[in-house]
């Protein structure tokens, strides 16, 4: 906000500023504001203020609700400032680190050159007589994240060995868990431990091998199935619509899909993505339509993986060597749609060469050996920021067989008139990740967990001798889901149920 903004600002009645700052500012221009004057400062940072942020970062599905907690109005202000700092910065409890060991370093007082000097030359005749410094250091010890709060959830199926057929995700909220289990899909209710709809294929003799969900108007959920069956091995795709709170449901959509493997899917809103490896099959449920993307010409085929936000869909595009990720508007799709048809497999083919896009600058996928070249694989999330309207955080983890990398960017959306919109990146860091591993989620915060159930903080938090943190989870050959901003984890139990784990 601008100096004469401010002056204009300040005109009105103090009635008026605090229905502005309630009801029509993110939390992001509500901070802006607080800064221009003590006195908009002081009405910025009231109560009533950050209780209706807060309530509306939880009618938007970003902060989890936990069973026993305070109502929003108990909580004081600090309370519901700090709840919204969770969802930037993550669990406080994933960013406790151990104090550095002591004697391991020294560090000289300032303005004392020659004492400076003096241990200069002991650290380098030091380096001649004894191993590295970091041999002598302690190994970092392994502690467990310390819990909030555990929901166990224990389904009435039979137990035994897990497998990669189990999977369960946590609706945005934390009021819901879908569960997938023996080709079938469940979806129960955390609050009253009870299952409230299991989904049944249209297609027989159909099992479930993907699924997403979104949460839409009126309490209900848009939940898209990736389905095949074993006999004549047929792919097919549904959207069902269930409402949450009674466990109706309505099948709205039956396609086919072309007989490759399932690598994925996402839901936003009326749009579906399915991830067939070499394309992508895109849905519009409520007009019965899709089409299908290949991918890029340029270099060698390769495994996409897409996101959805509203209006758009982002894929990495091949620019060989190298790679970026790229916007699509889904409106450039308008002359391309063509019935959903439930018996034969998509036709409509086109290739993203051919689409409008706006891309991210190219990032290096590839490092040469001599002559070996090493290829990196991509996978990479998007987030709607909590605290600014239409701007995205893009986390890219960036992988080959000898480093891991990781990329964040910054995609703003914003309305430039009636029915125009300017999309842009900001690449934010770009950097090494600290410790190597598969990853199974990451924070909007930035807080990546590896396959090891490890969580890696931040990239620049924390250091060699930092305490590896770890999820208490069990190993049950299933991958955890993992919150993209509370870091609430949904995990399978040996026993065949699944744990809700909360954390501060």
């Amino acid at each position: 906000m601008n100096s004469q903004a401010a002056l204009d600002f300040l005109d009105l009645t103090e009635d008026v500023i605090l229905l502005i700052l309630a009801d029509y500012c993110d939390v992001k221009s509500v901070v802006r504001i607080s800064e221009t004057s003590k006195y908009l400062h002081t009405l910025a940072f009231l109560h009533d203020i950050w209780l209706s942020l807060v309530t509306k970062l939880v009618q938007r599905h970003i902060i989890d609700v936990r069973r026993g907690n305070k109502n929003l109005q108990e909580l004081s202000t600090d309370q519901l400032i700090a709840e919204v700092k969770r969802t930037l910065h993550g669990p406080e409890t994933w960013g406790r680190r151990s104090n550095p060991p002591p004697n391991h370093s020294y560090n000289p007082p300032p303005n004392q050159s020659a004492l400076r000097k003096t241990v200069k030359r002991f650290k380098n005749l030091a380096k001649k007589l004894v191993p590295p410094t970091a041999a002598l250091l302690p190994s970092p010890s392994r502690i467990f994240a310390p819990e909030a709060q555990r929901i166990v959830i224990r389904p009435h199926i039979g137990a035994g060995p897990l497998s990669w057929e189990r999977r369960v995700m946590l609706l945005p909220g934390g009021e819901y868990v879908l569960f997938q289990t023996s080709g079938r899909l469940e979806c129960w209710r955390i609050s009253q431990n009870t299952l409230i709809w299991t989904h049944i294929c249209a297609m027989r003799d159909a099992s479930v091998r993907h699924f997403a969900a979104d949460l839409i108007e009126d309490d209900r959920a848009v939940i898209l199935t990736c389905q095949n069956t074993w006999d004549e091995p047929q792919h097919f795709i549904e959207i069902t619509i269930l409402d949450l709170k009674s466990g109706n449901s309505n099948l709205v959509l039956v396609s086919r899909a072309p007989v490759f493997y399932f690598n994925g899917c996402a839901v936003c809103g009326n749009i579906a993505a399915v991830d067939l490896t070499r394309e992508v099959l895109i849905i519009d449920w409520r007009t019965h339509s899709h089409v299908v993307i290949k991918h890029s010409s340029s270099g060698p085929p390769f495994s996409y993986r897409m996101a959805l936000i509203p209006h758009y869909i982002i894929l990495p595009r091949r620019s060989y060597p190298g790679e970026h990720l790229t916007v699509c508007p889904i409106a450039a799709f308008e002359a391309l749609w063509v019935p959903v048809d439930s018996i034969n497999e998509p036709s409509n083919y086109t290739s993203l060469d051919d689409l409008p896009t706006i891309p991210a600058d190219d990032v290096p996928l590839e490092a040469r050996i001599g002559n070996v070249v090493d290829p990196a694989t991509i996978r990479f999330w998007v987030y709607e920021s909590p605290i600014a309207c239409g701007v995205f955080r893009v986390w890219a983890h960036i992988s080959t067989s000898r480093r891991v990398q990781l990329c964040a960017y910054e995609l703003t959306v914003q309305h430039s008139g009636v029915s125009s919109e300017r999309v842009s990146w900001d690449r934010l860091r770009f950097t090494s990740a600290p410790r190597p591993g598969y990853p199974l989620g990451m924070l909007y915060s930035g807080h990546f967990v590896n396959d090891s159930r490890d969580i890696l903080p931040p990239v620049g938090v924390g250091g060699e001798t930092a305490d590896i943190i770890t999820l208490d989870l069990p190993w049950s050959g299933s991958r955890p889901h993992v919150s993209p901003y509370s870091g609430t984890v949904t995990c399978i139990t040996e026993e065949g149920g699944f744990n809700i784990i909360f954390y501060d």
